[in-house]
């Protein structure tokens, strides 16, 4: 038999595709994952089992699409049962939660998936597929890889091998007693273990290349947050502890001790097209990312249009439909400038799509036989583009336009952006007022210059 779909890997990113495709009822698709049950990696990291994506069950509203925005743990699904947030109250959930919520949404969800089944090989053959795992070869037209970090990152240093690994290390203090430690790396592993260390050592240094970064300046989660940054207090503060800029070059024994080489250096990172930006590393971002992923392999096919809504062609009921969404979209806010709603017009014809990623609008387009659109306003969350370089705690400079429609496009904080794209380029940009509550609805500082901003766009095509 030949699948339609074939996913590697049952953890998150595969049980949600697998949802989706099993919500459809229309393909043919297998889950195959090496361990015993879904989601496996939860079940040994993080090492000291606190989770960093954040779960808040008390918002003070009932809009489940609003309450994802501080629900970073759930998957997609319309079943309630499968909220993340009805499994514990902790606002840094336990590890040992997420396994049992991912094996519960595995189970309601029916999704179809073989356990204990590590892949080996992958090949194609006259077009198909073909992936072996012991000695079953399974078939497919489509695989989807969705493993994650399958393996740790081990810098090419001599004598690394001697240092003990975060995936093996002890996680009991008292097995570092009265101890020197080096923690190579300024990850948030690495500042979780050297605050799971601090009262039992007498010192502890942090090396890596690259400086700090925090997430609460830099707006992208995966960078130091500030539940794991105790240790910086400690350095400050001048308590023994250190952070070191420069490169590890080499580990000797020593004795019962280590003899490290150290060059104290900068290193540019590596950049890709959303590395260390928005969320498309964690639940709460590539959950949306997996649904756009599946309505990409529909359109791309199986000849299934993007879902879109139909609107009044008018400014005013453009501007209303955008409003009503930036303010209750989750997809949005989790994805800021790389999940866009789109809407399309072509003459009396004006189309609402949800959740498109702005690479694939600008690259594809949603045009369809029935639908050749002459103007598409792509509406994103942004911050603004040097957010990272603003101080977030300084009031004076952080809000500057807030609530000031006049001045929005100088905003740092994350607000709505619409584009008027014409004949494949941007012509127009208009920004919404940034707001503390983050409520874009105001009828004289956001709804009436947004009405004019699409009228004027429209227009300017007429004339």
């Amino acid at each position: 038999m030949t699948l339609d779909y074939l996913i590697v890997g049952a953890g998150p990113a595969g049980l949600q595709l697998a949802a989706l495709l099993e919500a459809d009822g229309k393909r043919d698709y297998l889950v195959l994952e090496q361990a015993g049950i879904p989601g496996a990696f939860f079940a040994t990291f993080p090492r000291h089992r606190q989770l960093i994506s954040i779960n808040k069950p008390h918002t003070g509203s009932d809009d489940p699409e609003l309450n994802l925005r501080l629900d970073w743990n759930s998957l997609l699904s319309d079943d309630p049962a499968l909220r993340f947030t009805g499994y514990t109250e902790r606002y840094f959930p336990d590890a040992d939660v997420m396994v049992r919520y991912l094996a519960d949404f595995a189970a309601r969800t029916g999704a179809r998936v073989r356990y204990g089944c590590r892949v080996t090989s992958v090949g194609k053959v006259d077009g198909v597929f073909e992936v072996r795992a012991g000695e079953e070869v399974f078939r497919a037209r489509r695989l989807v890889v969705a493993t994650g970090v399958s393996q740790p990152y081990r810098p090419e240093i001599p004598g690394l091998e001697l240092a003990e690994q975060y995936a093996e290390m002890s996680v009991d203090p008292r097995d570092y007693l009265d101890q020197k430690v080096l923690i190579i790396g300024k990850g948030n592993s690495a500042f979780e273990t050297a605050d799971n260390l601090m009262e039992t050592t007498t010192l502890i240094h942090v090396a890596g290349p690259s400086s700090i970064r925090m997430a609460w300046r830099t707006h992208y989660v995966g960078h130091l947050r500030a539940v794991n940054n105790n240790f910086l207090d400690t350095y400050q503060l001048k308590s023994a502890n250190a952070i070191l800029d420069g490169d590890v070059k080499r580990i000797e024994r020593d004795g019962d001790g280590f003899t490290v080489t150290f060059s104290f250096s900068r290193a540019d990172e590596v950049v890709k097209r959303d590395f260390k930006r928005s969320t498309n590393g964690f639940i709460h971002g590539f959950r949306y990312g997996v649904r756009a992923l599946h309505r990409i392999l529909g359109a791309r096919h199986h000849d299934t249009p993007w879902p879109a809504t139909p609107l009044e062609p008018t400014p005013e009921a453009i501007a209303d439909a955008v409003v009503a969404r930036v303010n209750r979209t989750s997809a949005l806010w989790q994805q800021f400038g790389f999940l866009a709603d789109v809407v399309t017009v072509a003459g009396s014809d004006a189309r609402y799509h949800e959740e498109v990623p702005v690479e694939y609008f600008t690259g594809t387009g949603l045009r369809t036989p029935d639908h050749d659109y002459e103007h598409a306003f792509v509406v994103t969350l942004e911050y603004g583009p040097e957010h990272d370089q603003v101080d977030p705690f300084d009031v004076t400079v952080n809000r500057v336009a807030q609530d000031v429609a006049g001045q929005a496009h100088d905003a740092a904080y994350l607000h709505p952006v619409v584009r008027h794209h014409r004949a494949g380029r941007v012509v127009a940009t208009h920004h919404l007022a940034e707001n503390l509550e983050n409520r874009w609805d105001r009828p004289e500082t956001h709804v009436a210059p947004l009405v004019a901003f699409v009228d004027s766009c429209l227009s300017s095509a007429e004339s």
